[in-house]
């Protein structure tokens, strides 16, 4: 038997067909229904979520269509403003991914996220460990 969440045969062809987006979606549509009656002064906040999730959704699909095929993976480290800025900008696969790697030259990403691994332990050693390594060669 086949639940809500099993992944369909070939993957999802779009963001928004993702159990948990649909989920977020189908609240949405219940929020600004209940703005309409009641908390009437949360009704452009609601909007402002939902546009934003849209937002998100165009941004996740677009970089799948363009460097999917690339084996790119996108992820919640990207700033939304640099991916977007990529998909308007990039002519090819290869523009875009070139784009994409500077993002990861930049030392502010690479500092965030690094930071981010310190939630993991075992990581953040290893990374000191390269490191001290790398150092220690120079």
């Amino acid at each position: 038997m086949s639940s809500e969440t099993d992944t369909p045969p070939g993957g999802y062809d779009l963001y928004l067909d993702l159990p948990e987006v649909r989920e977020m979606k189908t609240q949405m549509a219940g929020a600004k229904l209940l703005t309409t009656f009641v908390a009437r002064d949360q009704k452009q906040k609601t909007k402002e979520i939902e546009r934003q999730l849209d937002d998100l959704a165009r941004n996740v699909d677009g970089f799948y269509d363009l460097l999917g095929s690339r084996n790119w993976i996108y992820s919640g480290q990207y700033s939304t403003q640099d991916i977007e800025t990529i998909l308007a900008n990039a002519r090819s696969p290869e523009e875009a991914e070139a784009q994409l790697l500077d993002l990861y030259r930049l030392r502010e990403n690479l500092d965030r996220w690094i930071l981010r691994l310190r939630a993991f332990p075992t990581a953040a050693r290893s990374i000191r460990s390269r490191r001290a390594q790398r150092l220690a060669g120079s």
